[in-house]
């Protein structure tokens, strides 16, 4: 038996007829009926009762048309994965990035690997921005989001969003006065940061970088 006498098999049996299979697998009515009499004669079983306007499957037909969609399906499924090995969707990502930007980076990017890579697994780390580009580097990750600014000069980087610091003040008019703050439909934002220079500041932990910038490093 070869491969595409499962296929002529599983596709008259759709059909109910010789000439449509043969249409849909685009070979001529003569070609498929001999394929079909070789495989009938190989398992020495009757697979179709034929008659001049009908065709339909036998009781060995029926067995045989289980057993022929399983191993279609197999054959699909494994050709599938064998296009996703060559095209290098298949295998492990490992990819980093801190507790706060994993938060809402991987509830997006995670589903839509997903479902365009099902051979994908992807292994998340989370750890500070100087960790994670050591690890970067050391070759553990494959790449993380981190932002700026970064130490190793040899990483390819690609932008990846700009993201907007908060500045969160007293409601004082001295401090008010100090700022010019300048209207946006959003956000005022702050053009005279040097009016804040001897403020105390509540700021991330040390190795914990922030600018308005964040960057994927690969």
């Amino acid at each position: 038996m070869r491969l595409k006498d499962f296929l002529y098999f599983s596709t008259i049996a759709k059909y109910k007829s010789y000439s449509k299979a043969a249409d849909e697998l685009f070979i001529s009515q003569p070609t498929l009926s001999q394929a079909i009499s070789r495989l009938e004669n190989e398992l020495g079983v009757k697979l179709f009762d034929r008659d001049n306007l009908t065709v339909s499957l036998t009781s060995v037909g029926k067995i045989f048309l289980e057993d022929a969609n399983e191993i279609l399906a197999a054959t699909d499924r494994l050709k599938k994965k064998m296009k996703n090995i060559s095209e290098s969707n298949y295998g492990t990502i490992r990819v980093g990035s801190s507790q706060f930007y994993g938060s809402f980076i991987f509830p997006v990017l995670i589903p839509s690997l997903k479902e365009n890579y099902p051979g994908i697994k992807i292994e998340i780390t989370e750890e500070s921005s100087d960790q994670l580009e050591t690890m970067v580097e050391s070759g553990d990750l494959d790449f993380a989001f981190i932002p700026l600014p970064i130490t190793a000069g040899h990483l390819t980087s690609c932008h990846m969003f700009n993201e907007k610091i908060l500045l969160a003040i007293p409601d004082e008019p001295s401090i008010y006065s100090k700022l010019k703050l300048t209207p946006d439909k959003h956000w005022p934002y702050v053009e005279n940061f040097s009016a804040l220079a001897h403020e105390n500041f509540m700021l991330l932990k040390k190795n914990n970088e922030a600018t308005n910038k964040s960057r994927c490093f690969m």
